[in-house]
């Protein structure tokens, strides 16, 4: 079954699938059957963090002008990014990741926006600068002596106006558009009726020369006033790329992997009488769903779930307690034991039962490791494979203390549960500078390190009941390890860690991989203990294809 090279063939359909494997360097499966599904070794690759492969943010120099902008991605054809007005090219940051895997993607920031250099037109004498005919300019000299090639453009709002003046102006540089919602220019001086024509160019003056402009403009450039323009606009989502319509190009020849990005819905599950929040993407190919870490959520998955959802059926979910699930008190329930590996297991389970309504893969990180192996140990029949990163190892855990420190363990968590003490600590550690420097320890590359990321953690924590649900968890010791899991799960296990990870020490981890349901142990070089946030290559290859894919055995 092994040989120098393994072609595995899968087919996804309405049939039941019987069984589920990794390829190793020794064959292993759980059952002689015909019909098998792989985990394909290209998992491998896909995994290793390539840092040629990030976003990385530079500054062209054009005519004594500092224009910054990104780039990702060394294969395929060119596409250039451009924004509309009032924004830059981290408008493009849920997106470019996504397109640098089969293109090389660059989002500029035009003259005069984001962290390009802004010319005062008085001073420079040119009161026509900021003009469609300058960017579109600077659109093709970037291509000319940046790219160095022709690219495609994808554009929004303003931007398109401004892709459309480049391929206008020089139609050898620009392969293909693509208009995101192109802006209708309303307000431009031919669509105005004659009688209000000298009325708009005198207010254009009072804006423009007046102290007027000035007192508008501080008005505009606040928190309220941009999230309430915001809100109107993007119809409250953010962050993701409509999905393109499948159509045919005949005029423009478009990589057809352009249109294959899903939007990512944002949904409640009511279980048990609980709200749970999840979200989903995707829907063609094998179920996928993705189970966070410890005090994180399924927003830290944000830059994964669209890339999955090209060829599965993706959910992310919030464990009862996180993020922006329900967060009850136990106290208030009469259930101190209500937060533990099990509970969370029975949410897993029952949300493939009554959500997915299928089988699924697990994809987890952290205790969402334990988490899944104990919903896997629980119901076989409904995890059909488990992907682990970085899985927590439990070191607190009351067996992996010496006997002479358990009377202390307990008595300490009893003080940080039972009185003021644990109110006051986490009063501490929930704060932006806290969230920031623990993030900073666990993340090897504290660039990825963000203060939306930092957000997405530190919000959900200051919601009602997220105080009691840290302490409680905090305070629990007890429960399944993963090595007493791994014997009971009967689905294939395939372990990746980061070696950098400062919590969870990768020579213990190796242990886990002498278990018979560990297919394989894939070391990340240089990653920490989150891989997903670092990396979106976990991508098309990581779990089953429709396809035919032959692939060398390392």
């Amino acid at each position: 079954m092994v040989t120098s090279t393994m072609t595995m063939s899968v087919c996804m359909t309405s049939t039941t699938i019987t069984s589920l494997c990794f390829p190793r360097y020794r064959s292993r499966c759980h059952s002689p059957v015909q019909n098998k599904i792989y985990f394909p070794r290209r998992f491998v690759s896909k995994l290793n963090i390539d840092a040629e492969d990030e976003v990385q943010t530079r500054v062209w120099n054009w005519r004594g002008y500092s224009i910054r902008y990104q780039h990702s991605g060394n294969n395929g054809p060119a596409l250039l990014l451009v924004h509309g007005f009032g924004a830059n090219s981290d408008h493009w940051r849920n997106n470019i990741s996504v397109l640098a895997q089969s293109h090389r993607v660059y989002a500029i920031d035009l003259i005069g926006y984001g962290y390009s250099d802004k010319p005062n037109p008085r001073q420079i004498g040119d009161h026509s600068f900021y003009t469609f005919e300058t960017w579109a300019s600077q659109l093709n000299e970037f291509c000319l002596g940046v790219i160095k090639d022709e690219a495609f453009f994808l554009c929004n709002s303003i931007g398109g106006v401004v892709g459309l003046q480049a391929a206008a102006v020089a139609p050898h540089i620009c392969r293909g558009i693509i208009l995101l919602n192109i802006s209708l220019r309303m307000l431009h001086i031919k669509k105005q009726p004659w009688y209000g024509k000298p009325f708009i160019r005198s207010f254009q003056r009072l804006l423009r020369d007046t102290a007027l402009g000035k007192f508008f403009y501080k008005t505009v450039a606040t928190k309220e006033s941009v999230r309430n323009i915001l809100c109107q606009v993007l119809g409250g989502v953010v962050g993701w790329l409509p999905p393109f319509p499948n159509i045919t190009h005949n005029s423009l020849p478009f990589p057809s992997s352009l249109f294959c990005l899903y939007p990512t819905a944002k949904c409640v599950w009511n279980w048990r009488g609980y709200s749970i929040r999840y979200q989903h993407s995707g829907n063609n190919g094998p179920a996928l769903l993705l189970v966070h870490g410890f005090g994180a959520n399924s927003d830290h998955w944000r830059n994964n779930i669209s890339v999955l959802a090209q060829s599965h059926r993706v959910y992310a979910i919030d464990l009862i307690g996180y993020g922006y699930s329900d967060k009850p008190n136990p106290r208030q329930i009469g259930d101190h034991s209500f937060y533990t590996f099990e509970t969370w297991a029975s949410q897993l389970n029952e949300f493939c039962l009554g959500v997915i309504k299928d089988e699924a893969f697990f994809l987890c990180n952290s205790i969402g490791g334990v988490v899944g192996l104990q919903a896997a140990a629980v119901a076989p029949h409904i995890c059909r494979g488990i992907i682990l990163l970085n899985i927590s190892l439990r070191m607190l855990h009351i067996k992996k203390q010496p006997w002479y420190g358990k009377p202390f363990i307990r008595s300490f968590q009893r003080l940080l549960r039972d009185t003021a003490l644990g109110k006051f600590f986490y009063k501490t550690v929930a704060t932006k500078e806290s969230v920031r420097n623990i993030l900073c320890q666990c993340y090897h590359d504290t660039s990825k390190v963000t203060d939306e990321l930092v957000q997405i953690i530190l919000g959900p924590g200051l919601e009602p009941g997220a105080a009691e649900v840290f302490l409680e968890f905090i305070c629990y010791s007890g429960g399944p390890l993963p090595e007493e899991l791994l014997p009971q799960v009967k689905c294939p296990v395939l372990i990746a860690w980061g070696d950098k990870d400062p919590w969870e020490p990768i020579e213990i981890g190796r242990n886990y991989e002498n278990f018979d349901s560990v297919e394989d142990f894939i070391v990340l070089p240089n990653v920490g203990h989150c891989p997903q946030v670092l990396s979106l290559s976990l991508s098309f290859s990581l779990f089953p294809c429709t396809c035919n894919v032959r692939v060398p055995l390392a």
